[in-house]
């Protein structure tokens, strides 16, 4: 079978589950008070005398969006390249939004594959490499459910932005609504659920197409169980969990979406990891896979010097979101800041694109922190 007649039965296939379902879901009738997403505030405020700021900035300008990179790779670019190069970066997000963009915009796109935006029978979905697609088609799938979804609330875009299917025009709101009704516990929740905090509440719980109730006071008590023996346990050395967990409570003091056991329960948990760090960060300022001490010592890089930029990026992401109490302290922040810009700095462009997700976490969370600086002064 070749790769367009197994796209076009994938197809077929959505097409069938839409019609199966109804469009009256309650995820439709959630309370909504604004279509705005929830904004996450940065609270850690990086001065740029404490990094090289030319290399900075360098590594800044490095960072493209190109037609020919994979969905999942420019979903972590973009951030980097919205003030930058507006034309690229609106043409990119208006690709992820309307399925004829999407077709000019990714060469490697085809008529004949399953498109990136659905319409289904709850709403509409951005389709994700869960679905098994061919080789061909696998760069052009979010490479988490919920991915765009999340990269869309951070950047600002209302529910009431306009989207396009392959059969007609909607709205973000139906990509929520589906999002709601297709959840389980049983998939990565970081990504959606990220989504979900930005744009449910004042809800505090959902209901899926089964009829399961979900709360976020449930989602941040499952994170912090610990997963075959580690504590800190999940994608990219269990930066994941920290990250939506410092989401959550950011949202709770906005909107009252957690249980006041449940807050206290969070603080504990990323002030412990915090602690960790603290211990555990190496004296050029990089953190590493094993940075908790509980054995979580693979990765999917092969080069271990490649491990610390990668880890430390994740880190920096929730740090720079968190309390001062529930942080590491500031020297030791702007170390690992530092030690972001040096090492990548050392890279070539080929490199620092192909690699989005091990590279450009720390070089986002020190352009939020600075933005922040250069607001101030």
């Amino acid at each position: 079978m070749t790769g367009c007649e197994k796209s076009s039965e994938q197809t077929a296939s959505i097409e069938r589950h839409a019609q199966a379902h109804p469009v009256d879901h309650p995820a439709a009738q959630l309370p909504r008070q604004s279509g705005a997403p929830v904004d996450v505030p940065v609270r850690w405020h990086l001065h740029p005398r404490q990094i090289d700021i030319q290399k900075y900035r360098s590594v800044l300008e490095r960072c493209s969006i190109d037609e020919n990179g994979t969905i999942p790779d420019l979903l972590h670019l973009a951030p980097l390249c919205r003030d930058r190069n507006e034309v690229a970066f609106g043409n990119f997000i208006q690709a992820l939004l309307h399925h004829s963009r999407y077709l000019t915009f990714f060469p490697r796109a085809s008529v004949n594959s399953p498109p990136y935006l659905i319409a289904t029978g709850y709403g509409a979905r951005f389709s994700d490499r869960t679905w098994s697609p061919s080789d061909q088609e696998m760069n052009t799938r979010e490479a988490h459910a919920g991915q765009t979804l999340a990269v869309l609330s951070n950047i600002g875009l209302d529910t009431s932005t306009p989207i396009t299917t392959s059969t007609g025009p909607m709205t973000l709101q139906d990509v929520v609504n589906d999002s709601i009704a297709t959840f389980s516990m049983q998939e990565e929740p970081y990504w959606v659920v990220h989504a979900l905090a930005a744009y449910l509440p004042p809800a505090k719980s959902w209901t899926n197409q089964f009829g399961e109730v979900f709360t976020f006071d449930q989602i941040a008590n499952h994170l912090m169980v610990a997963k075959n023996g580690r504590q800190y346990s999940g994608p990219c050395g269990g930066t994941h969990a920290l990250q939506l967990l410092t989401t959550l409570l950011a949202v709770d003091e906005q909107s009252d979406i957690l249980a006041p056991t449940t807050t206290v329960e969070i603080r504990h948990f990323l002030g412990t990891a915090s602690r960790l760090l603290e211990r555990s960060q190496d004296s050029d300022g990089a953190w590493h896979p094993n940075w908790s001490g509980d054995g979580a010592g693979a990765s999917r890089y092969a080069e271990p010097e490649a491990h610390g930029v990668w880890i430390t990026g994740h880190h920096l992401e929730w740090q720079v979101r968190v309390e001062k109490e529930l942080r590491v302290n500031d020297k030791q922040l702007a170390d690992a800041a530092r030690y972001v810009v040096e090492y990548l700095d050392t890279i070539p462009d080929s490199l620092l694109n192909s690699e989005p997700c091990l590279l450009t976490h720390g070089i986002n969370a020190i352009r939020v922190a600075l933005e922040i600086e250069d607001d101030a002064t």
